[in-house]
């Protein structure tokens, strides 16, 4: 079964004949499917803020049960009963399906949840999408405890968990594994190419590289893909240990002390004497990855008992096979396999040996025959041009085998015009070297859902917070905090070109992400669908007044003037400004769910 979120139904496909049996109108934007022990399924509806339990015998909706603002992530509970993580509401409701109500809310320790998983104790993770926290919820008591992600990184730049989607248990260690992005926000980034900018990533000079980072220094890119896990038990984050060369008692090996860091080549692993980082952060610089191109990891399985894990790959198109255990060599990378546009979920069957992933975007089912871990996977060795263009194998690259996957086209129609279906396919795909250097970054990346990554990025001409896009903006033009770009086709020139790396994008191309960006919703509110609380309406009559004068500059229905102002709040000149102080003019900033996009100000100082 397939939630089509554009479709807002439910797809039954055989999964033998890949037959679509039927298609069952569940409601406004279905986000997650799980069937229940009774044999129906049910599904959250974001938009529709209820929890729909389908018959699916019968092709229908049974029961929609109105649960909050914005259910996502959803686990059944003994005793007939849901867990479902309210986004818009920062809370978990427990949902009584036979009574066809919620028995309880439980307000979450951090904002924007997301996934939620069942451990073994009975306890409950949900992931909180941005923030790279989780909460530890205690049904029974009501205890809710916030559990830090942070994967520590001593020898490289500090980073931070994002993108928290999805969780998986392991049912033979009960721990949980997270495929995430690790978001490296501290690195200040310049120009590609500037020689007139210091970037630090590399010392203070040299080639400035984006937000791709740069091949052979300690540096990582912007958003690098992770696998994170952690035990319920403690609360805390496994971090896997590297395979190093190191000599007894401290001593040194080829005059590098034993306990430096390592680099890892096809052949495996040895000291060099510069920073790595810990295996479970999947650097696509490290010769382990052979140049597999890796980003905004979504989903996460475990197969053949346990021993592999499967990586579904929005940003890259495609799914990463690793051994269960890295240990920072070239045999963490079991093989790839390519997928489609909108990769987002996967499904195992029963007997674990086959994968099957929903490309959203393309309405189609990737099949994928998963290896035993101690069969000899065949696959073609990666190649890379010569001076003259021409293909020759890399051996010091190794060699990354590339599993086929069967794909089967679903016969439904693209809810999306055309412009938007192919800006929406764009807007996501980090592969199009006229968008990104190496993969490294797609649109998505720092704008997940349309919405903002919560980040605050630094840049050599300041701290910069990632906007918000969604409610239908594209008349809100200049764009950018400081109001510098006039339409969506100069963002080629002030992002693309500047520091993302590709190579540029047409007018024509841009137009389409445009429509896309176009047809974005904003995030629900708590105010949906009912009159302004009291409170509520006491805050309204406030920002409305002639005392406060917010609609001076938030007007009109996205909230903006679309004009420059000066308030006050300039950043100051610090250790992530090398070009003095910071502009003292910013956009007005639309407010489109505007209490689901902390941190708010352009270097995001409120929260």
């Amino acid at each position: 079964m397939i939630a089509a979120e554009d479709h807002g139904q439910l797809l039954v496909v055989d999964r033998l004949t890949k037959k679509l049996e039927a298609r069952i109108d569940v409601g406004d934007t279905p986000g997650h499917v799980i069937v229940r022990g009774d044999g129906t399924a049910a599904v959250t509806l974001r938009y529709g803020n209820s929890v729909a339990i389908v018959d699916v015998n019968q092709g229908k909706v049974v029961k929609q049960i109105p649960v909050g603002v914005e259910p996502w992530g959803l686990v059944e509970l003994p005793g007939g009963k849901l867990a479902v993580v309210l986004a818009g509401e920062h809370a978990l409701a427990v949902v009584d399906v036979n009574a066809g109500s919620v028995e309880t809310k439980i307000e979450l320790a951090d904002r924007d949840p997301r996934a939620v998983a069942l451990l073994p104790d009975g306890t409950l993770y949900v992931s909180h999408m941005a923030t790279g926290k989780l909460s530890h919820v205690n049904l029974k008591s009501g205890h809710v405890a916030l559990v830090d992600v942070t994967t520590a990184n001593p020898f490289g730049p500090q980073i931070t968990a994002e993108h928290l989607r999805s969780l998986t248990v392991d049912p033979n260690t009960g721990t949980v594994l997270i495929a995430h992005t690790e978001a490296n926000a501290q690195t200040v980034r310049a120009p590609i190419g500037d020689p007139g900018v210091p970037d630090p990533s590399v010392g203070g000079g040299g080639e400035n590289c984006g937000y791709s980072g740069c091949v052979g220094t300690p540096d990582l890119p912007a958003a690098t893909p992770a696998i994170t896990e952690v035990d319920p038990n403690t609360d805390t984050v496994i971090v896997p240990q590297s395979q190093q060369a190191q000599a007894q008692d401290g001593a040194a090996v080829g005059g590098v002390p034993a306990d430096a860091p390592i680099a890892c080549n096809a052949e495996g692993c040895g000291s060099f004497g510069t920073s790595t980082n810990p295996p479970s952060v999947l650097n696509p610089h490290e010769a382990r990855l052979n140049g597999t191109e890796v980003q905004n990891p979504a989903a996460l399985a475990l197969f053949d008992g346990g021993r592999g894990q499967i990586v579904v790959n929005l940003g890259s198109k495609n799914a990463l096979l690793l051994n269960r255990n890295l240990n920072g060599t070239a045999q963490d990378v079991i093989a790839t396999v390519k997928l489609g546009n909108g990769a987002q979920s996967i499904a195992l069957s029963d007997d674990g040996a086959t994968a099957y992933v929903w490309n959203q975007f393309d309405l189609s089912i990737s099949e994928i025959q998963l290896p035993k871990i101690d069969d000899k996977v065949d696959g073609e060795s990666k190649f890379v041009p010569d001076q003259n263009g021409k293909p020759v194998a890399a051996p010091e690259l190794g060699v990354v085998p590339e599993l086929a996957a069967k794909t089967t086209v679903l016969p439904i129609e693209d809810k999306l015009s055309p412009e938007a279906s192919i800006g929406r396919k764009l807007f996501h795909d980090a592969t199009d070297t006229r968008i990104s250097q190496g993969a490294a970054v797609s649109c998505a990346t720092c704008h997940p859902n349309g919405r903002n990554d919560g980040r605050t990025w630094q840049f050599v001409f300041g701290p910069r917070n990632t906007p918000q896009l969604g409610g239908s903006i594209l008349d809100t033009a200049p764009f950018h905090w400081p109001g510098d770009v006039a339409t969506v086709a100069d963002l080629n020139q002030m992002t693309v070109l500047s520091f993302m790396g590709g190579t540029g994008l047409d007018a024509g191309s841009f137009q389409y992400i445009a429509a896309y960006i176009d047809q974005i919703r904003p995030a629900p509110s708590l105010a949906h669908d009912r009159q302004l609380t009291t409170a509520e309406q006491h805050g309204k009559e406030l920002f409305e007044s002639d005392a406060t004068q917010c609609t001076t500059c938030h007007a009109g229905r996205h909230g903006t003037d679309n004009l420059g102002h000066d308030i006050g709040s300039a950043s100051q000149s610090g250790q992530f400004n090398f070009s003095g102080s910071d502009i003292t003019t910013f956009q007005t900033p639309v407010l489109h769910g505007v209490a689901r996009s902390a941190p708010y100000f352009h270097d995001g100082r409120y929260n």
